[in-house]
């Protein structure tokens, strides 16, 4: 993916807009006890395009708190997409590909039980997210 704008809560009662310039991922495989343990890295970085919450975007700390936000707001939905993945036995995240790559003798073995496998496979991730453009005027606009 090149980019996205992700929505994420930033308030109560509002969001703000993250547009993405280069998101980067990677994903490792390894085998324990016979089982695949697949772990990902996802790195984003953006702008904040959009905000309905009142936060001085000129604060390096308010851009701290933002890219936490982001981060955990991507691990919930990234999360959810692979355990979604997981329950219908589809990998399309190119798991499968990238365990043939790292595994070759054991992709080799299980390769027709890989649907079966994928969806009890460990997954973990780390997210990073990283603001590096506020897009906009620093201080907006209060909202109504």
């Amino acid at each position: 993916m090149k980019g996205t704008a992700l929505v994420f809560p930033c308030s109560i009662n509002g969001n703000s807009t993250l547009t993405t310039t280069g998101i980067k991922s990677k994903i490792k495989t390894k085998i324990r006890h016979g089982q695949p343990v697949i772990h990902t890295d996802l790195n984003v970085m953006g702008e904040i395009t959009e905000t309905s919450c009142r936060k001085d975007l000129s604060n390096p700390k308010v851009l701290k708190e933002l890219e936490k936000e982001v981060e955990n707001e991507l691990q919930k939905e990234v999360t959810k997409a692979i355990t979604i993945a997981q329950k219908e036995k589809s990998d399309i995240f190119g798991f499968g590909d990238s365990l043939s790559r790292t595994n070759p003798s054991y992709w080799g073995q299980h390769k027709q039980n890989w649907e079966n496998l994928f969806s009890s496979a460990k997954i973990s991730m780390n997210v990073n997210v990283s603001i590096v453009n506020t897009g906009m005027r620093t201080n907006p606009y209060e909202v109504n």
